[in-house]
């Protein structure tokens, strides 16, 4: 196996450590790949979060040009949306492909996303706008006054007339104004799917995998303490050859200011060794 090197890593540092063991950098890869399935499960509701968060942060501007702000808002509520569906349909996809139809992961998915359809109008509109987006913008147009948030809207016979909701979302619809107001319908749907996510990340965990989070913690710590993080790699020069990993290396490459590369295969996911640490000996599947 060719040599790696384990190396800290923040906002503002690059340190070499030292070279990593055979056993080590085995240790490394396979724990990297056995725990990245449950950032993956973090990272698709980061994405909805992220597209929400631009949304916000768009609507409290009352100042913009009004042509520049709605060409930017209908960006927005499509990527929120399109995140949204996302979500939903790669989470979907994943537990049937890995686990099945039949597990109790899949099962459980079924159930909190039907029972958020079954509750939240907000919900249901929000799953059926996401088909809608596929077919034109959902949003008509924007309300502004002076010192007060942006408020976007959508028109409810137009989406009616173009889209043809399911049975159990057309009452949805039908106790809407004629011109809905999108952002406080997105906010429910949105911390309804955060509400799922947070049951469902850690579902298939083990006692063992928590063991496994907190050793490579305790590892990490002594190596480079607790904060930035651990990564195996190596260096390569400008034409991609390999550079020995030293103190001194880094430091006449930073000086000569010539660049160079940190190559690595994969990466432990040190926020969710940090999570099943402060959750060790939850019951995942019932919480």
């Amino acid at each position: 196996m060719d040599i790696e090197y384990f190396f800290y890593v923040d906002e503002n540092e690059l340190r070499h450590l030292r070279s990593a063991s055979a056993i080590e950098q085995k240790w490394y890869h396979s724990l990297a790949q056995e725990f990245q399935p449950y950032q993956k499960n973090i990272d698709r509701f980061e994405r909805v979060n992220d597209s929400f968060c631009a949304l916000a942060e768009l609507l409290k501007d009352s100042k913009q040009n009004v042509a520049q702000l709605e060409r930017n808002a209908k960006k927005d509520v499509a990527n929120f949306l399109y995140s949204f569906n996302e979500c939903l349909d790669h989470w979907q996809t994943y537990i049937d492909r890995t686990y099945g139809k039949d597990s109790g992961y899949f099962l459980r998915y079924k159930e909190l996303t039907s029972r958020a359809f079954d509750n939240y109008d907000e919900y249901k509109i929000t799953y059926a706008l996401r088909n809608f987006q596929h077919v034109d913008d959902v949003m008509d147009r924007v309300s502004m006054y002076l010192d007060e948030p942006v408020k976007i809207y959508a028109n409810k016979q137009r989406i009616l007339n173009s889209f043809n909701p399911s049975p159990k979302q057309r009452p949805a619809f039908e106790r809407l104004p004629d011109h809905f107001e999108l952002y406080s319908i997105f906010e429910v749907a949105k911390n309804q799917l955060e509400a799922i996510e947070k049951r469902l990340m850690f579902y298939p965990v083990t006692a063992e995998q928590e063991s496994k989070a907190i050793h490579a913690l305790e590892f990490k710590e002594q190596l480079c303490g607790i904060k930035g993080v651990l990564l195996l790699g190596k260096l390569l020069d400008e034409q991609g050859q390999e550079i020995a990993a030293t103190d001194q290396t880094i430091l006449k490459l930073s000086r000569n200011r010539e660049k160079f590369t940190l190559a690595y295969q994969d990466e432990i996911p040190w926020g969710v060794c940090k999570l099943l640490q402060l959750l060790q000996g939850t019951d995942y599947q019932h919480f």
